[in-house]
């Protein structure tokens, strides 16, 4: 959480280059372990989908692939608890993990433009439940519901952190 609130004060110490150092060096182990057998599931499509909508070249990438982890959960109807946790992990940055959080247009054809596209992502590995265009906007528009705040005021968003 310091590296967070370094990041936040545009304040650059040891402990966030530490923190930046060691993300990097896992990302490379993983990925070099992988060897072109690592699939992103669903968090990198729907970073990719989000690619499409007006804005969203504002919004940072780990920001929007944080928003396709939220979706994945949704895709797989992960019990309430576990919901819960990772979107309080969320709140705890200060992000609001919504295509309103994000400032990105949340209306049907948005989620249908941006679902179609995640849908068709290569980076899609075989996963246990159905990954199609109509399952990704059901996600998405089912989230978009769940966390619809009670007033503008109450969410710190994703937009305000650029």
């Amino acid at each position: 959480m310091e590296a967070v609130q370094l990041t936040i004060q545009h304040k650059v110490e040891d402990s966030l280059i530490q923190t930046l150092d060691r993300i990097l060096l896992l990302t490379g182990l993983i990925q070099s372990l992988a060897k072109g057998t690592l699939f992103t599931a669903i968090a990198h499509p729907v970073h990719n989908g989000l690619t499409i909508l007006e804005g969203s070249r504002h919004v940072l990438h780990g920001l929007k692939v944080g928003y396709g982890i939220i979706v994945q959960l949704c895709m797989e109807k992960c019990p309430d608890g576990e919901f819960e946790d990772v979107l309080a992990f969320f709140r705890g940055l200060g992000l609001e993990p919504s295509l309103k959080g994000l400032n990105l247009p949340s209306n049907r054809d948005a989620v249908r433009r941006v679902a179609e596209k995640a849908a068709s992502d290569p980076g899609i590995g075989p996963l246990p439940y159905p990954v199609n265009k109509e399952a990704i906007a059901s996600a998405m528009e089912n989230l978009e519901k769940k966390l619809a705040p009670a007033s503008p005021g109450e969410m710190r968003f994703f937009s305000e952190l650029n």
